[in-house]
């Protein structure tokens, strides 16, 4: 893996001093919150802060006042923001001195919470969206954009439910949408190092599917086609077999036996 060097001098606001919480997300549009602390990285007192929610083509961009007098503006509500998608965010810090100032300190891609909050993974590695423009699919996934999107047909009643919490719906749909992410990660984007940047989703994947009972880590470069296929395969059954999606379907299907 090649690994991203930073020649620009701009800082790295941590994750853990910065968080994003969407208010009412099943409402088109919601609003958010951001807890953000700036302390102890030495930026300029007055650096303007921006927050900037994004998803393709939807951009917002709200002004938080200065590192040294953060001023949260009311209303942040996402009203430019296509309906039925989570958004990324991101924060910024700009010069004051000149109208394009330099960024001298970013946080990208940050997740929000409230997103997915009934989701199987606790942790978001994907994004839930309703779509209404699947035709007659009744899921798909999309990883053209800044995080992967499991889309369903917003035209099914009651489908928010289902995706969220339907026992058949997440054994049948969930394990095929993780094979499909990890052999886009691995024969698509190179990645293969549970050590990558935690900002970037393939690492967060990967770092998923090595933490699960008796996968480990992928397979290097070097090694031929069939051990990474063999790798994603057992990453998928390793997934399947800590959610129980079998005996779930069984009963589903009135064979509530385990054998």
């Amino acid at each position: 893996m090649i690994r991203k060097l930073n020649f620009t001098g701009r800082k790295k606001i941590p994750r853990n001093q910065v968080s994003v919480t969407l208010m009412d997300p099943d409402k088109h549009p919601c609003s958010f919150d951001v807890q953000l602390d700036l302390s102890g990285l030495n930026l300029p007192p007055d650096g303007l802060v921006y927050v900037e929610a994004y998803k393709r083509t939807s951009y917002m961009r709200f002004p938080f006042g200065k590192v040294n007098q953060l001023q949260i503006p009311a209303p942040r509500l996402l009203d430019k923001i296509e309906a039925g998608v989570i958004p990324l965010f991101r924060v910024k810090v700009v010069e004051a001195a000149r109208p394009h100032g330099r960024i001298v300190a970013l946080a990208e891609k940050i997740i929000p919470k409230g997103a997915d909050r009934d989701s199987k993974e606790k942790i978001t590695l994907v994004h839930v969206e309703f779509s209404e423009n699947l035709g007659d699919q009744i899921w798909r996934l999309d990883l053209t954009g800044d995080w992967p999107s499991l889309q369903v047909n917003n035209r099914i009643e009651g489908i928010r439910e289902i995706a969220r919490s339907d026992p058949a719906f997440i054994s049948l749909v969930y394990p095929e949408m993780v094979r499909q992410i990890l052999n886009h990660i691995i024969f698509k984007s190179g990645e293969s190092d549970p050590d990558a940047d935690g900002d970037d989703w393939p690492g967060l994947w990967i770092r998923f599917a090595s933490s699960l009972p008796g996968v480990g880590s992928p397979p290097g470069s070097p090694d031929g086609d069939d051990k990474k296929i063999e790798w994603i395969e057992e990453a998928v059954g390793a997934f399947c077999e800590k959610h129980g999606f079998l005996d779930q379907y069984k009963k589903l299907l009135g064979n509530g036996q385990s054998e």
